[in-house]
């Protein structure tokens, strides 16, 4: 197999003088998953790969290619192909490609002892996980899924004007489903947490997690509708958080699918939301030191104390806007050109317990489960979502309820916002406390 240069080489020599201009992306990937079942392994699968794509521009003219395959006639196939497929996009002049526009940061995302840690090392980290979930009380009755999985990743782009970048990053993560039963009443309980180094899990920790959530949830009741305020737990409200990020999208805005497009400078949402998306945030998910198109990656602050400041951009849309690129050029697939994407979108931290918002919510609903986020519409922020969580009576946690729904717009939810917690937590790219909301109309029995 030939190194990362001769594979450069290679497409350069191939486009020639056929392209004004050009880049090439290549991703190495290593993937392990294991579940354990009963104290059994039982599934392994592990996977490699390597692939390239490629970007030329002729004539103001995108075309797009990639392969799998990277020996010299498949590398020379792809060539031809993004030639040829320039031929049929219409021109545009805002397509182009980056600069070098210095070094990246360092960052902590890597872990090297990983793809040297023993396999049953691994499938142990998955026992234990088991273990706990089962162990923390008698009502556990069953575990329906205790997972391991790794992601290691290598990446490189270079093009044409210079730019040539190389990086990093390794994630693992651990996940379980736990199943309590009292009485005749069965309720789950799933928790999960990743890192960039296998040593920051703690498998105990999330296995008693679980079991936590699934005992506390027996019981759980179906109770008549509330107007009332609502705690929203930091998972739900990141869950909230992900049907706003194609709204926070440069791409979206001109293409008129953003209900914040035209917003700029005008208040938008609760004062004391601060909303940030950060490429260097090693507790991300998504950290890493550049973006799809080689960019630097940082921190842009879109929403700053409820009023909207801007957008996230790539090279293309920021030439759309006469501004500069965000470092948000995002690739989603091998097989896909590049486009507009958020790395780390988190909403900001306040200063207040969860314990407070609770005491100051006095008599509401906890909500920790939101059934149903895929089917938002993200254009308009619409939503009725499944809920599942606990009742607030004189500012604590009281019985567990069921079978409820919340539905209404989300931008007026988020003006709604009266407080923010500091319990702040990442789940994948989405990251945020807990939020108390003053008042939401919840539909029971």
């Amino acid at each position: 197999m030939m190194d990362i240069e001769q594979i450069y080489d290679r497409i350069e020599t191939n486009i020639g003088r056929r392209a004004d201009s050009f880049e090439a992306f290549l991703l190495r990937t290593s993937t392990l998953s294991i579940e354990v079942k009963d104290s059994r392994l039982e599934t392994l699968k592990q996977a490699r790969s390597m692939g390239a794509c490629l970007r030329t521009i002729r004539n103001n003219r995108l075309g797009f290619s990639y392969s799998f395959r990277l020996n010299p006639d498949s590398m020379r196939t792809m060539v031809d192909n993004a030639l040829q497929g320039a031929r049929g996009t219409d021109p545009d002049p805002a397509y182009g490609f980056p600069c070098k526009n210095g070094l990246p940061q360092s960052l902590r995302i890597y872990d090297p002892s990983i793809e040297n840690i023993p396999r049953q090392k691994k499938v142990d980290i998955v026992r234990a996980l088991e273990h706990s979930a089962r162990s923390f009380s008698r009502r556990v009755k069953r575990v329906r899924k205790a997972t391991y999985s790794e992601y290691i990743m290598d990446a490189s782009v270079m093009n044409s004007l210079g730019l040539w970048r190389n990086g990093s990053s390794t994630i693992v993560s651990l996940s379980i489903m736990a199943v309590a039963e009292e009485r005749g009443d069965s309720q789950m309980g799933w928790e999960s947490d990743f890192s960039h180094f296998l040593a920051d899990l703690n498998p105990e920790k999330i296995g008693r997690t679980a079991a936590k959530k699934a005992v506390s949830s027996l019981g759980a009741r179906r109770i008549k509708s509330l107007y009332c305020p609502a705690v929203f737990d930091r998972e739900t409200a990141a869950d909230l958080l992900s049907i706003l990020s194609p709204s926070l999208s440069s791409e979206s805005v001109l293409k008129r699918r953003s209900f914040l497009r035209g917003k700029e400078g005008t208040q938008v949402f609760s004062k004391i939301m601060t909303i940030s998306d950060n490429g260097l945030n090693e507790k991300g998910a998504a950290c890493f030191p550049f973006d799809g198109e080689g960019v630097k990656t940082g921190r842009t602050e879109l929403v700053k104390e409820g009023k909207l400041l801007g957008f996230l951009y790539d090279t293309f849309y920021a030439r759309k806007a006469k501004t500069c690129s965000t470092g948000s050029s995002s690739r989603t697939s091998m097989k896909l050109p590049p486009g507009v994407g958020s790395s780390n979108l988190s909403i900001e931290p306040g200063a207040r317990s969860l314990e407070d918002m609770l005491r100051e919510a006095w008599s509401g609903l906890y909500i920790t489960e939101l059934v149903g986020v895929h089917t938002a519409d993200p254009v308009s922020g619409d939503f009725s979502l499944g809920v599942t969580g606990r009742r607030i009576k004189r500012g604590k946690l009281g019985f567990p309820v069921r079978g409820m729904a919340v539905s209404g717009n989300l931008f007026e939810l988020f003006r709604g916002v009266k407080c923010v917690g500091s319990d702040h937590r990442f789940y994948g790219p989405w990251g945020s406390p807990s939020i108390l909301l003053e008042r939401v109309s919840l539909s029971g029995r």
